[in-house]
């Protein structure tokens, strides 16, 4: 299982509500976010990190990942305001086509039964998830845009 975790964005409406760190290494209870993220995946260690270059180069981004997860490959990328999809497609040679894949933003946290997730992965062969929430959710309720996942009857992504 290949786990790839963009992370290009600016973190603005994080920075306009005061916070000095960039959105991946906000502190939470004493770990970066993304640290959290990163313990959603019991056992993998085939992680790729697409990263804002300006983050790489005036961070601890960097540290921090290869800290967090020394086996994991982290690909700098310039910023672009085309969000996660792009980001993900602009490291498309770091994907490795020949096992599932799994895409999970930098700050996307659930409990869950993920070796159950990963059974399902395996059992229905698909290429690839994207783990997120369906139904209502209050963010929706407002008029900024977060990055969403449109799904037909059967949770397929469209």
């Amino acid at each position: 299982m290949q786990v790839v975790i963009p992370m290009t964005g600016l973190g603005s409406r994080f920075s306009r509500a005061g916070y000095t760190a960039i959105k991946p290494l906000i502190p939470i209870d004493g770990k970066p976010m993304i640290e959290y993220v990163v313990q959603l995946f019991p056992g993998e260690t085939n992680f790729l990190f697409i990263c804002n270059n300006d983050h790489l180069k005036q961070t601890a981004l960097r540290a921090e990942l290869e800290r967090i997860m020394p086996t994991g490959k982290i690909v700098g990328v310039d910023y672009s305001k085309k969000g996660p999809v792009w980001a993900v497609l602009s490291a498309q040679e770091y994907i490795q086509n020949h096992e599932p894949i799994i895409v999970n933003y930098c700050d996307f946290f659930a409990l869950w039964d993920y070796l159950a997730f990963k059974q399902m992965i395996e059992t229905t062969a698909c290429a690839g998830a994207i783990p997120c929430y369906i139904g209502f959710h209050p963010h929706l309720l407002g008029s900024n845009l977060y990055a969403s996942c449109k799904t037909d009857t059967a949770k397929n992504l469209l």
